[in-house]
């Protein structure tokens, strides 16, 4: 499914409903991840995050503020992640490279 496009006649709470909670997370109002294709983390601005994927690398996915710390624990936790930790977002509200 890399970079692929999907249309489902189904609302993101209805599709979210229905799959594995240790496997996918809506992080967002558009995006429902896969913790397995998560790549890295950056930070954003104003305390944001960027979640880079590996099978949407150009897709740019942004968690509030507010929702970073769930998310993070969500992936830190994750049985399918199979990689080092990420770093810590809450010392720094600058834009990582």
């Amino acid at each position: 499914m890399a970079g692929r496009h999907h249309t489902l006649n189904m609302t993101l709470e209805d599709v979210e409903s229905q799959l594995d909670p240790q496997r996918f997370m809506r992080v967002n109002r558009q995006f429902i991840i896969s913790a397995a294709a998560v790549q890295k983390l950056s930070i954003y601005f104003l305390g944001k995050m960027r979640i880079h994927m590996t099978a949407a690398p150009y897709e740019e996915i942004i968690v509030s503020k507010d929702k970073v710390a769930t998310v993070k624990r969500w992936l830190d936790f994750c049985p399918l992640r199979s990689f080092a930790p990420f770093p810590d977002f809450a010392e720094s509200n600058s834009v990582s490279e």
